[in-house]
């Protein structure tokens, strides 16, 4: 954790010169988030896995954008994002959910078509702050991409998104098998600065 966070501030001082132009925009974001499992099965004797359902979240965070030309920018955001999974297990039992949530920098690079708007991609480090009910095997930090739309009028826009992780996340202690995230995000951002 010590270390994400002088990830964070070494980030934050590089950019510090730019942040005297007036061209570089501060946001806020936030959003619905539809959160998916992708489950790999190493051993093929497995009888039964309960079947996975996507499960609702959100996401909150601050994005730093500077343009680079009239047609491309960058962007480096930081988030909080609440993921997960839920499944059934015995028949006529509730839903048992799961949930993982995360501290993320996304550095991104875009391209803006029309003025009003910008598709952006890039890596996303996310590390696991908290959990709910999980196995011991469960990762520290995942690793994925993400690709973002954003409509902007004036100083509101709206975005969605979607991320795929690369990493495993958690995993059964047996090895059995593991599990990927992959969700869809929707929301709102605000620019904080003026163009």
């Amino acid at each position: 954790m010590r270390g994400f966070l002088l990830l964070l501030v070494l980030i934050l001082l590089s950019c510090s010169p730019l942040w005297a132009q007036k061209a570089n925009l501060f946001s806020v974001r936030a959003g619905y988030l539809e959160s998916s499992t992708i489950v790999d099965i190493t051993n093929t004797l497995l009888i039964r896995l309960a079947p996975l359902k996507t499960k609702p979240g959100f996401y909150v965070g601050f994005a730093y954008e500077h343009p680079l030309s009239t047609w491309f920018t960058s962007q480096i955001e930081l988030n909080f994002q609440q993921k997960g999974h839920q499944f059934r297990g015995f028949p006529k039992e509730a839903d048992m959910r799961s949930r993982y949530n995360y501290i993320g920098v996304t550095p991104m690079i875009g391209i803006k078509l029309i003025q009003k708007l910008c598709f952006l991609i890039g890596p996303e480090l996310n590390l696991l702050i908290s959990k709910s009910a999980t196995w011991p095997d469960s990762k520290h930090a995942e690793l994925g991409l993400v690709g973002r739309g954003r409509y902007q009028i004036n100083r509101v826009g709206i975005t969605g998104g979607y991320f795929r992780g690369l990493t495993v996340f958690d995993r059964s202690p047996t090895h059995t098998y593991s599990f990927t995230n992959q969700n869809w995000q929707v929301g709102l951002v605000y620019q904080v600065s003026k163009r």
